[in-house]
């Protein structure tokens, strides 16, 4: 005959075990946390100059110095946990192609489930796509220090630029050592964790006129995926304001602070 504590044993494994079987069939069933299974983007800028770039004298058919332009690269940094990932679909119908964007994965690198990402234009001279990606706005300040974002506080603005996503330059001690996406490929572009994407300062849409400035402080707005059209964990840090110094009668540019101040 069974004594009660013994009973009392069998009972509680018998309810443990059923509730690990449970839990292990809900964690089966249930897919991976969304939250932590998408990137979070964050812009920031690295090198900066101001050059004279060459412009046509249609007067004498020559190439000569022209205003000053400020020069910079941009960073798009993943600083979440999974990567950014865009697959171009559809590549048996160029008038059908359709960008999509990883928002689920396993075990760390498997893809689980993606989403349609708008705003995406393929080169088929470069044999790649690019995804409308940026904003970049030359603005003046206010009296107090904030950021003029009036009409008539634009100085010089490139809308829509377009990015080509891969693994860059490494920002943070966490990430791989080596990079996982390598280079602008033609169907799949990305941005690992701890990871940036860099559009070097001689890029397309990486320069804005200074013409008529003078010497003083203003600030380089860089807003990425102002369309929300990438699905991230925080859509809050997407915005920097730059404040920049220009001096020796705009030779001369220092970024002296940084502002993520949220959407507009």
């Amino acid at each position: 005959m069974t004594s009660p504590a013994r009973r009392g044993r069998c009972l509680l494994f018998g309810a443990a075990a059923l509730l690990l079987l449970c839990n292990a069939a809900v964690s089966a069933a249930e897919p991976l946390d969304p939250v932590a299974s998408l990137p979070n983007m964050v812009p920031d800028v690295g090198k900066m100059s101001i050059e004279h770039p060459f412009v046509r004298d249609e007067a004498t058919g020559t190439f000569v110095p022209g205003p000053p332009a400020l020069f910079f690269d941009t960073q798009a940094r993943n600083l979440g946990t999974v990567p950014l990932q865009l697959t171009l679909e559809d590549l048996d119908d160029p008038d059908a192609l359709t960008l999509a964007q990883c928002v689920s994965w396993r075990l760390g690198r498997i893809c689980h489930e993606s989403r349609s990402a708008a705003g995406f234009t393929f080169h088929a001279d470069h044999k790649h796509f690019h995804h409308d990606f940026a904003v970049y706005e030359l603005r003046r300040l206010l009296r107090s220090g904030k950021v003029d974002y009036s009409s008539q506080g634009l100085v010089a603005a490139a809308e829509k630029v377009s990015w080509c996503m891969a693994d860059s330059a490494r920002v943070s001690d966490d990430a791989l050592l080596a990079p996982v996406y390598v280079k602008c490929e033609s169907t799949v572009q990305g941005v690992s964790p701890g990871w940036a994407a860099v559009h070097s300062p001689d890029g397309i849409d990486q320069q804005l006129s200074l013409a008529g400035l003078t010497d003083g402080r203003y600030a380089l707005v860089i807003d990425l995926d102002p369309g929300d059209a990438i699905l991230e964990t925080d859509d809050t840090d997407n915005l920097v304001e730059i404040t920049l110094e220009l001096s020796g009668g705009v030779t001369q540019v220092a970024a002296v602070a940084r502002h993520y101040p949220g959407r507009r």
